[in-house]
């Protein structure tokens, strides 16, 4: 399984790798680990989310407030994820 990275995706995680370090130094270093985790973990089972909208699927990180936006192309076998976001509270 390929797994891939938009340009805006690394540019995102590396400036919330950096937001992280400077709260904690040692938050960077755990955020990038679990990022590479996290892609493992949709390598190994791409489907296990649901389509969100036109192909996207959403994963969430399990320690920090960040969503991983990323598509998956059987043909290819290929991950490709597009965009990193802080996830947003929603309050009723």
């Amino acid at each position: 399984m390929k797994i891939q990275l938009s340009s805006i995706a690394k540019n995102d995680i590396l400036l919330y790798a950096r937001k992280f370090k400077s709260d904690d130094p040692s938050l960077g270093q755990k955020f990038l680990e679990e990022i590479k985790l996290k892609a493992i973990q949709i390598s190994e089972n791409p489907e296990q989310s649901e389509i969100i909208y036109e192909n996207i699927r959403i994963i969430a990180l399990d320690s920090f407030p960040i969503n991983l936006h990323y598509t998956f192309e059987t043909e290819t076998e290929t991950v490709f994820i597009t965009a990193v976001f802080v996830k947003k509270n929603i309050e009723n």
